[in-house]
């Protein structure tokens, strides 16, 4: 073996010890709690950690018989079910307009869409609270789904006008020639063509919304609670029950990576084509 090819060798065994090393130092958080969400107490607190013991599903059991956690896990599910459809019904249209629109003040209507999401939520939380008291939107489904929808809608509008951009406007001018209006060119023509970017989308603003923290644990009480905030119900002034907060993000994170596994394929092509096939 000569030494060129020694060395190539050599830096491909470097580069694929890096790439497990990193992959192991990335994922050991999520090993570590969801083996502590199968750990009684004694063992989710034990030190040093102990990498051996008996699996349990006390920690499921007690907070699936909890109906506070249940009732959090539902409204989680309301809220952010909710911002898709809402985002998705206001900000396409509001999209296709911007990326069909050849006007100078396109680009700053595009900034100050953006601007939204520049602006930092918790110099927001006083005057949305204060907003909220007199609305007597506190703890309610849809104050909280207003408030998402402020941060939901700017990431609607700036993924799919990307994609509108990509779909040729002659596609549309010859269905309106085939009798098509507007409307119907574009439900039957431009929509079909961004079916998978309009999926990525839907996924990144479901995500967006169930781990949404700040404004949920400010404006919510009990009755709109989320499960994301309902963690908090395990920290108390007497102790912390690990194995039950390890429980909870498991749950919380199961439905993303479940639902983000199942429609990966679209996720992936929307984000790389935009939906559309040359």
């Amino acid at each position: 073996m000569n030494r060129s090819l020694f060395k190539r060798y050599l830096s491909k065994i470097g580069c694929y010890a890096v790439t497990v090393a990193l992959i192991i130092f990335f994922l050991f958080p999520i090993y570590y709690i969801v083996t502590m969400a199968f750990k009684v107490d004694v063992d989710a607190m034990a030190y040093p950690p102990k990498w051996i013991f008996t699996p349990t599903l006390k920690n499921f059991v007690e907070i699936f018989q909890d109906g506070a956690l249940i009732k959090s896990l539902i409204n989680s599910v309301i809220v952010s079910s909710a911002c898709v459809l809402v985002g998705l019904a206001a900000g396409t249209p509001a999209a296709y307009a911007l990326s069909r629109l050849k006007c100078r003040w396109v680009s700053s209507v595009m900034f100050f869409i953006l601007a939204a999401r520049l602006i930092p939520p918790m110099s927001m939380l006083l005057p949305i609270f204060s907003l909220f008291v007199k609305l007597d939107l506190i703890d309610t489904h849809l104050g909280l789904i207003l408030l998402n929808l402020t941060f939901v809608l700017p990431l609607n509008v700036w993924m799919q006008k990307s994609f509108f951009d990509e779909v040729p406007r002659e596609m549309e001018e010859a269905a309106e020639i085939d009798g098509c209006t507007v409307i119907q060119a574009f439900v039957l023509v431009v929509l079909p063509l961004i079916a998978q970017a309009l999926v990525a989308t839907a996924i990144f603003s479901w995500i967006q919304a169930w781990n949404e923290y700040l404004f949920a644990l400010t404006v919510t009480r009990s009755n709109a609670r989320t499960i994301i905030v309902a963690v908090n119900n395990y920290i108390n002034f007497e102790q912390m029950q690990w194995g039950k907060i390890a429980a909870t993000s498991v749950i919380i994170s199961l439905p993303v990576m479940v639902f983000s596994f199942f429609v990966r394929k679209y996720l992936i092509s929307g984000l790389s084509a935009g939906g559309v096939k040359a």
